[in-house]
């Protein structure tokens, strides 16, 4: 049996298969652009990188049958913001990790929550234009129409991971990345959320990260070339992934290094 990881990178998607006692066997790189504005705009389009997934995923596995995939699990960029609708379609292009243009956002969060010292100590994080929080108080504040119509906010590896299993969910490590989550409960700050203007319904559940969050749909399946029904591990957060495993492994489960990466992934 093998396993297969993706690392949704700034400039591409990387797709490595494993055997599954962790020798690493395949890499192969699929490209996507980035869109860098003037104003300090970086976005991706979100169909853009799932079209990277599904040929990083065809050519990677080229040589084995898919029902030997045991398990498929991500890591991505952090800090991001991709506005679903109630149907799971994108709104607009995902802004990412490297946009900057939220700092007047950033601003009026920390002066709505009551100042610097007051958020870092609720969240973690010292209000910036490089956290989700920021980037999606910009979406509400410039293109209202879209945040009205926005049922969920992902990060990168999220989406991909809603495609494969229609499955709305993030993983402890990108919820604290967006400086809306609440360090000492471990689940979203409404407090925060709500002082930012935003709205919690609109936020994923968080999940485990080395939970098999669902399964191949059939739809992914035609798509990616993987069999209907593959266990498909949530993941982490690229800035985080290399603490994953660093102890208290469940039965069953397999770090898997990646480059500078490690996270969990499920053999059954």
């Amino acid at each position: 049996m093998y396993l297969l990881a993706h690392d949704l990178g700034t400039s591409g998607d990387k797709a490595t298969l494993f055997h599954e006692d962790g020798t690493l066997l395949k890499s192969v790189v699929a490209d996507y652009p980035t869109y860098y504005g003037i104003h300090g705009e970086a976005e991706q389009e979100p169909q853009e990188l799932w079209a990277a997934v599904c040929q990083a995923t065809r050519q990677v596995t080229a040589d084995i049958s898919p029902k030997e995939i045991a398990a498929v699990a991500f890591t991505g960029t952090q800090n991001g913001c991709i506005c679903l609708d109630k149907d799971g379609n994108p709104l607009r292009r995902a802004i990412i990790w490297a946009d900057v243009r939220a700092d007047k956002q950033a601003d009026e969060f920390a002066a709505a929550y009551g100042g610097v010292e007051a958020c870092h100590q609720r969240t973690g994080k010292r209000p910036s234009a490089s956290f989700s929080l920021a980037k999606f108080m910009w979406v509400r504040e410039n293109e209202p129409e879209i945040y009205a119509k926005t049922a969920c906010m992902l990060q990168t590896k999220d989406y991909i991971v809603y495609r494969l299993t229609g499955r709305l969910a993030t993983d402890y490590s990108d919820a604290s990345s967006t400086q809306a989550y609440d360090i000492a409960n471990r689940c979203w700050a409404e407090d925060v959320i709500r002082a930012a203007g935003l709205d919690m319904e609109k936020f994923p559940e968080i999940c485990e990260g080395a939970a098999v969050i669902g399964h191949c749909t059939q739809s992914a399946s035609q798509e990616t070339g993987l069999a209907e029904g593959t266990p498909i591990v949530l993941g982490a957060g690229d800035g985080t992934t290399c603490n994953l495993g660093a102890g208290g492994q469940e039965e069953g489960a397999v770090t898997i290094n990646l480059g500078t990466s490690a996270f969990l992934a499920y053999t059954t």
